[in-house]
């Protein structure tokens, strides 16, 4: 009966560590777009898309991690970095190499990913291209999901603040 109890005491707080970004983190991560020539549409929807709720437009949540896809790996966090390329990207990235990036820090996650996004779009040439890279890591044969998912965030009006 303690085992049971003990394991409900650390078990139910799991759900209120993870929470929908807030307001300030928003509009931190949209100076970071601004920052990164990242339209804010693009830099608002692809977290949505990532870690949100995309039927309801709900903020993405930055504890989110994926299901492991077909490879094994998983994503992580507000722009849902790869935990197998997390390391390459941070490293190129993340601008503090004395800092220690964390993976579900709503605004770590976004200089990563939109660092990430906006150097795809620099390499591609369109927004659209560098979603589909972004998102299945390829520019020719891209599945109709990709396109869709490129389609929506290319086409999110501007965000509210």
């Amino acid at each position: 009966m303690m085992r049971l109890l003990l394991a409900l005491i650390l078990w139910a707080p799991l759900p209120l560590l993870s929470a929908p970004l807030s307001r300030g983190d928003h509009a931190i991560i949209m100076l970071i777009a601004d920052s990164l020539r990242v339209p804010r549409s693009v830099a608002d929807r692809l977290q949505i898309e990532e870690a949100g709720d995309p039927g309801t437009g709900a903020w993405g949540d930055s504890s989110a991690i994926s299901h492991p896809g077909t490879d094994g790996w998983r994503s992580r966090g507000l722009y849902q970095i790869s935990t197998r390329w997390q390391a390459y990207l941070v490293g190129k990235y993340f601008p503090h190499p004395s800092a220690t990036w964390a993976w579900d820090d709503p605004i770590d996650s976004a200089v990563v990913g939109l660092g990430y996004l906006a150097a795809l779009h620099r390499q591609f040439g369109t927004w659209e291209r560098a979603l589909w890279f972004y998102n299945c890591g390829r520019v020719t044969n891209v599945p109709s999901s990709t396109q869709a998912y490129a389609g929506r965030i290319v086409d999110a009006p501007e965000p509210k603040l």
